[in-house]
């Protein structure tokens, strides 16, 4: 801070001394004091650099002194450091929280991809979404571990699960607790958005269905706009489960988001023969007047009506409506002794474990004779 002639300006607020041209600044007091070497300019910068990227604020109190720099340093370095670890563990246990919606969020962002990369039409994919979601929210999967409890225990677990099933669902009002839990464990969800088929008329079928929530309507004459509407609480396809039919005779659509349950021919057939005694609940089934039952029969008289024979007597249209009981009627025997196929072949089975079981008591016995 030299003038033009050469000397130094008085009230320049900086100077240099000789012989070592060391800066020197004028403070407020009237006082010069020497430049900081480079290792305090470095550390100051850190000091600024830490306050600003840890966004604590600068505050009315700073740090002046070396000590109180790095002490002030070192402090925010630890905070920053231990804010992280903790706003990390807590999130990875929230994660762990929830393994459920963990692995649902990557199944959708499994299906999303696909759909992107299908190039599927906008209303397909947001179809597509609704249906996960909304099977997602209302999912009734038990877990396979409930096998492993005893049987006491997996029957209060299952009726508490399915207490909806029993009390909306007559059907199983009369069953014992054994038995309808073994059934309760092989029954399958089923999820249907509105517009959805269950299944269309002379479709293959060996399963019946329980509607727990929602509605469905069955297509008697799609084409005239007849339809027969069930509701929660309602049972179908008694017939081919039975055995007693092996194509379902009408169409059944959603009409709201529904839930149902499905037992398949297989698994009655397994439940039957491990508890007989439930026998004869589906014996009656067979004779019963179901809704299907109700809807085939419609569906016969309409086509009667088109082809201009109407049903003069209700006795006969009864008959007509329920094979089993003209079958029972016509021989003169009591429909107690009619059994659909599904129960015949559960009660062998049954009478074949017995025998063999007898057979080899008795063979172990003549063994240790």
């Amino acid at each position: 801070n030299l003038m033009d002639n050469g000397e130094e300006d008085p009230s320049s607020p900086s100077r240099y001394i000789s012989p070592s041209m060391q800066l020197e600044c004028l403070q407020d007091d009237g006082h010069w004091r020497p430049e900081a070497p480079a290792s305090v300019k470095y550390l100051i910068s850190l000091y600024v650099t830490f306050t600003t990227l840890t966004t604590v604020g600068y505050g009315d109190i700073t740090m002046r002194t070396t000590p109180e720099l790095i002490f002030g340093i070192v402090m925010m370095a630890l905070g920053a450091s231990t804010f992280a670890v903790v706003v990390g563990n807590m999130a990875a246990l929230l994660g762990k929280l929830d393994i459920r919606a963990t692995a649902f969020k990557e199944r959708m962002e499994d299906l999303d991809d696909f759909m992107h990369q299908e190039n599927l039409p906008l209303d397909l994919r947001f179809r597509t979404r609704a249906f996960f979601e909304y099977g997602y929210n209302h999912s009734r999967d038990i877990p396979a571990s409930i096998e492993e409890l005893s049987m006491s225990l997996r029957t209060e677990v299952a009726l508490h699960l399915y207490n909806d099933l029993i009390t909306t669902v007559p059907f199983f009002r009369d069953c014992g607790k054994e038995f309808l839990t073994e059934v309760i464990l092989r029954l399958k969800a089923q999820t249907l958005s509105p517009g959805d088929y269950l299944y269309e008329a002379g479709e293959y079928g060996d399963s019946m269905f329980f509607l727990i929530k929602g509605s469905v309507e069955v297509v008697l004459d799609d084409k005239n706009g007849v339809f027969a509407e069930l509701r929660e609480g309602s049972y179908f396809g008694e017939n081919c489960v039975l055995g007693l039919a092996d194509h379902r005779p009408v169409s059944v659509r959603a009409m709201t988001w529904c839930n149902l349950f499905c037992l398949t021919q297989n698994a009655l057939e397994d439940c039957i023969a491990h508890h007989p005694e439930a026998h004869e609940h589906f014996r009656r089934l067979a004779y019963q007047q179901t809704a299907e039952k109700t809807v085939s029969s419609a569906v016969k008289r309409l086509g009667d009506m088109r082809s201009g024979v109407e049903a003069d007597q209700p006795a006969a249209a009864q008959t007509q409506d329920d094979p089993l009981k003209s079958s029972a009627s016509h021989h003169g025997e009591e429909v107690v002794g009619v059994e659909p196929p599904v129960v015949t072949r559960a009660l062998q089975r049954t009478k074949r474990g017995q025998a063999s079981m007898g057979n080899k008591y008795a063979s172990n016995g003549h063994a240790q004779g």
